[in-house]
């Protein structure tokens, strides 16, 4: 929306001389001044006497002290003083000082905020819901929770129907209750039929009652009666006519029946005699005894002492892949064998079982000087042989490690000396010397099963 503003001053033209060229009025000057006129028209809203008339759309509208529309569209934002006549789409943020007239829709027609205040007037509601109690109709009920209460202040009392008053649990101004089962004490008159057994005793009855007979103050039975009780209890029979109580004594007869726990129930009393000892061996499960001073089981008996067949963490053996129910199994030793001790139990060793007790022969072993059993070997003494002899035409000696000999030549059935002649010849044995080995030098193996039978075993320790 924008005003006219005049690009040429025409009327100063005509101040000017003759022959001035500004005196001149250009079509140009007259186009643009007409497209001014045309652009201030095209986006100004139509009057009439300061009213608006037509269709008008406008971005903002600010400073308006009236705004008369019959189809208004598009936000208000800002106080709003005065009557809002029509109807009203959107959302409408702030407080509304007034009445209105007419239907609403949306949220509007629902409280959301839980805190209000005071609300004089909802007109007609078809129904109400607050917290767990719904109010539709005649009726109220609840959604939730347990026990629907109403709680009146001190001093006030709860009436029904104008005429019926509940105060502390007391109810009067009924005219007749009915029930299937009434539970309460009855203070007051009863007028009317009483229908049912009745228990309790004062006051008078008028009008008819479910018994033939009535005794307004019945202190005696017209025909006395004889009490007496059957079964396996031995008792006395004792007449009774009402006008004075009466006893009985009962014994039970020894073994004469049998009870079982659903109808034994809960004992909570002492016994003495024969009951204080549980004779049947098959019993339900017993779940407090109290204080027993002895207690024999079987073969087991326990007095005065804590009895626990295995305490926690106790180790076991097993002949089992897993731990029986209350024990776990343990895996810190495996493939190992058993020690017996007299002192502190443990544990060692570093080869496994298997490893032993798998072999069939013994590994392989190299024979060493060390290993050769103490032994001598024999050697004949210093000794000599008498033999005959020639000269020899010449000699040498020379010698074996430990043996000395001599070597002679013979010249053959020649001799200067005059032939044979017997010498004797000292051979010495007694020197040092040694022997050759002759053995091969490698390993060798004996044969020798371990392979012994076994079973295998878990350890298991007490939960």
């Amino acid at each position: 929306m924008s005003n006219y503003s005049k690009a040429t001053n025409f009327a100063a033209k005509d101040a000017l001389a003759t022959g001035n060229s500004g005196k001149i009025v250009s079509g140009t000057e007259i186009n643009d001044e007409f497209n001014l006129i045309a652009t201030a028209v095209a986006t100004k809203v139509e009057t009439n006497a300061g009213v608006h008339t037509g269709t008008t759309t406008m971005a903002v509208i600010s400073g308006a002290s009236s705004i008369t529309s019959a189809a208004f569209v598009g936000p208000v934002t800002g106080a709003i003083t005065g009557n809002v006549t029509g109807n009203v789409t959107g959302n409408v943020t702030g407080n509304v000082t007034g009445n209105v007239t007419g239907n609403t829709s949306g949220s509007s027609a629902t409280v959301t905020t839980a805190a209000q205040p005071a609300i004089t007037s909802t007109g007609t509601l078809t129904t109400l819901q607050v917290d767990n109690i719904n109010v539709n109709g005649n009726a109220i009920t609840s959604t939730a929770g347990t026990d629907l209460t109403i709680t009146p202040l001190a001093g006030q009392q709860i009436v029904l129907d104008g005429t019926i008053v509940v105060d502390a649990g007391v109810v009067t101004g009924a005219t007749s209750v009915t029930s299937a089962a009434f539970v309460g004490p009855l203070t007051g008159a009863v007028t009317g039929n009483v229908t049912g057994n009745t228990s309790g005793s004062s006051g008078s009855c008028t009008g008819n009652s479910a018994t033939t007979t009535l005794a307004t103050a019945s202190t005696k039975l017209a025909t006395a009666r004889t009490i007496d009780i059957t079964g396996d209890i031995t008792a006395t029979a004792v007449a009774f006519d009402g006008t004075a109580s009466i006893s009985i004594s009962a014994a039970v007869n020894n073994d004469s029946h049998s009870h079982t726990a659903s109808t034994i129930g809960t004992l909570n009393q002492n016994t003495t005699g024969t009951a204080a000892t549980v004779t049947t061996a098959a019993q339900p499960a017993i779940t407090s005894v109290g204080t027993l001073t002895s207690l024999a089981t079987g073969a087991i008996t326990m007095s005065g002492r804590l009895v626990d067949a295995f305490p926690t963490g106790t180790l076991m053996l097993f002949q089992q892949t897993s731990a029986p129910t209350g024990w776990t199994k343990q895996t810190t030793h495996n493939n190992k064998s058993l020690r017996v001790v007299s002192g502190t139990a443990g544990s060692g060793g570093t080869t496994a079982f298997t490893d032993i007790f798998t072999g069939t022969t013994t590994g392989s072993h190299v024979l060493t000087t060390a290993n050769l059993p103490a032994h001598t070997h024999g050697a004949i003494a210093d000794h000599t042989h008498t033999v005959p002899t020639v000269k020899p035409t010449s000699s040498s000696t020379s010698s074996i490690t430990g043996i000395h000999y001599a070597t002679y030549t013979y010249s053959s059935g020649n001799s200067t000396d005059g032939g044979v002649v017997a010498t004797s010849v000292a051979t010495n044995a007694g020197g040092g010397h040694t022997h050759t080995s002759v053995g091969g030098g490698t390993g060798h193996t004996h044969s020798m099963d371990m392979r012994v039978q076994y079973v295998d075993l878990i350890i298991a320790a007490k939960d």
